[in-house]
């Protein structure tokens, strides 16, 4: 979490800089699911704890909810926003849901 605030900031820094050419807009997703990209030979950190369900490596249902928002929506946002002259200079939160951990589990 650090490394990406850092990274924003420092985004947000250089975007303020006189003579820069670029606009910056921010999206901030919360736990992204969904597909995985076909012929990776690694599962990415978001879809790690999930995997855990279905390979048995984690026995118990956690008590909690997640935020979570869908990989496709995020690559959406992400496309909105090149052409929507409006988000410039702005950061965006994305959250799709928040299910609860025994619905995660039961996919």
């Amino acid at each position: 979490a650090l490394s990406k605030t850092l990274g924003e900031k420092a985004a947000w820094d250089m975007s303020k800089t006189d003579g820069c050419p670029y606009t910056l807009t921010c999206i901030n997703p919360t736990v992204i699911l969904g597909p995985l990209l076909p012929g990776l030979s690694y599962i990415n950190t978001s879809a790690l704890p999930v995997l855990k369900y279905f390979d048995g490596s984690m026995s118990k249902i956690e008590n909690l909810c997640k935020a979570v928002v869908d990989v496709r929506d995020v690559a959406q946002a992400h496309v909105n926003a090149i052409f929507a002259k409006e988000a410039d200079g702005k950061r965006f939160m994305m959250i799709g849901a928040c299910p609860h951990m025994k619905e995660v589990a039961e996919i």
